[in-house]
């Protein structure tokens, strides 16, 4: 009896380091960093900078440090209105910010002299440069999928329109072969066993 009490517990621990690590590996989340000026370009430290995420009223909250920079990091993916306000200054607000899987959105704020209860609002662009980041790669959502101009509905296709993506295999990357060998080992790890 004490031996499948210890064997229990030995296979609870493992679960529980499994799945634990298997959530580290995952990331999910973006961050939003920027820089506080005033009109003259001098920084603006302790401005208080608040990010809440539409639809949700998420809010998380930094300051920005003596070099007038913030950071808040491990933010869910989504639309943020971010509002950066310090006490002699009117407050900033950038509308609609993307925050993306493993990417970095940018703001520069640019406090201009006035009372806390005016404001400055500005519409994030949807272009940005990641300056931030060696990492590569892009996300995709539904839309820009349905609306690809894929001949065959194949979804391996889309691995060719990511940046760094290089075909192995020739000028193709999937061949009918290799194409086959990827349905089967997908639908084997699917715990189906089909071959197109």
């Amino acid at each position: 009896m004490r031996i499948r009490t210890s064997a229990g517990v030995c296979v609870l621990a493992f679960l529980g380091i499994l799945l634990c690590s298997g959530a580290a590996w995952a990331q999910t989340t973006g961050s939003i960093r920027g820089t506080v000026k005033d009109q003259s370009g001098a920084v603006v430290p302790g401005a208080q900078i608040t990010a809440t995420l539409l639809g949700t009223d998420t809010v998380r909250m930094a300051t920005s440090d003596k070099d007038g920079a913030f950071e808040i990091v491990e933010l869910p993916v989504g639309h943020y209105q971010v509002t950066v306000a310090s006490a002699g200054f009117k407050n900033f607000i950038v509308k609609d910010l993307a925050v993306d899987i493993g990417h970095v959105a940018l703001v520069a704020a640019t406090l201009a002299v006035g009372g806390s209860t005016e404001t400055v609002t500005v519409e994030a662009n949807a272009v940005q440069v990641e300056t931030t980041s060696t990492q590569i790669g892009a996300v995709m959502n539904d839309l820009s999928i349905r609306e690809l101009p894929l001949s065959t509905r194949n979804t391996y296709e889309l691995l060719q329109l990511q940046p760094g993506v290089q075909s192995q295999v020739g000028a193709d990357l999937f061949t009918a072969a290799a194409t086959r060998a990827s349905y089967r080992s997908m639908a084997a790890a699917a715990g189906r066993i089909t071959t197109w």
